[in-house]
């Protein structure tokens, strides 16, 4: 849509608005409610008048009004989800981190383990589909401590950027109570996904990146706080 409208939208601007756009809604998978407790506690319009002056008031909607109306008429979310379901504040949604062979990636920061957005482990890494089934089944042999990549899942290698980003957890350690780990990949994931995915890893494996060079056992370290991979 920037493309079109004569925009430039860089990796720069993703990550400037994503660190500034704070996440009020605690709703999955950023947060523990679901999009029914949000309409309950005034739907879309309560969450305009949450974001207050970051919206340009002056914006027509598509009833006519603008979007300072739409502001000032939106209901007051019931006492009991005033504070669980619409927040006034909250760190933001995407960050760009970047490394040295690479353009960058994307990471989920509000739908992912905070104790994982800095971590180093042996890649453990997947080319497609069938081998992400195979080497997350029952037989895996992934470590807990690993970096689980998928390489050639980009705009070219997929193609299209499919949905493979949210790598499933390897069976046996799910087993052992492991709910997250660390994924890398050029690949998508769904906006209902959740997890510490770094995504879009670009330039992707098929285009030659650096992605596409990682081996079982490689160190990977990444540190979202440090904005590196």
């Amino acid at each position: 849509m920037a493309h079109r409208l004569g925009l430039v939208l860089d990796l720069d601007a993703v990550d400037r608005v994503g660190r500034s756009v704070p996440v009020i809604v605690d709703v999955e998978p950023s947060g523990a409610a679901l999009m029914e407790d949000l309409d309950d506690a005034g739907g879309i319009p309560t969450v305009f008048g949450a974001l207050g002056d970051l919206l340009h008031g002056e914006t027509i909607l598509a009833d006519g009004r603008s979007m300072a109306e739409a502001q000032s008429n939106a209901p007051r979310p019931p006492a009991r989800y005033a504070i669980e379901i619409i927040r006034s504040t909250r760190p933001g949604h995407f960050e760009w981190c970047v490394e040295s062979r690479a353009d960058g990636a994307l990471i989920k920061r509000s739908a992912a383990t905070a104790s994982l957005l800095r971590h180093s482990g042996p890649a453990f890494v997947m080319g497609d589909p069938e081998e992400v089934a195979r080497r997350t089944g029952a037989d895996s042999s992934a470590p807990p401590d690993a970096v689980l990549v998928l390489s050639g899942a980009g705009p070219v290698g997929g193609p299209g950027m499919p949905e493979w980003g949210m790598i499933p957890i390897p069976a046996p350690l799910l087993d052992q109570g492991v709910t997250d780990m660390v994924r890398v990949t050029d690949a998508r994931m769904s906006g209902t996904s959740f997890g510490t995915v770094f995504l879009h890893v670009a330039p992707e494996g098929a285009a030659d990146g650096a992605i596409g060079l990682v081996r079982d056992g490689d160190l990977i370290t990444v540190d979202a706080r440090r904005r590196s991979h």
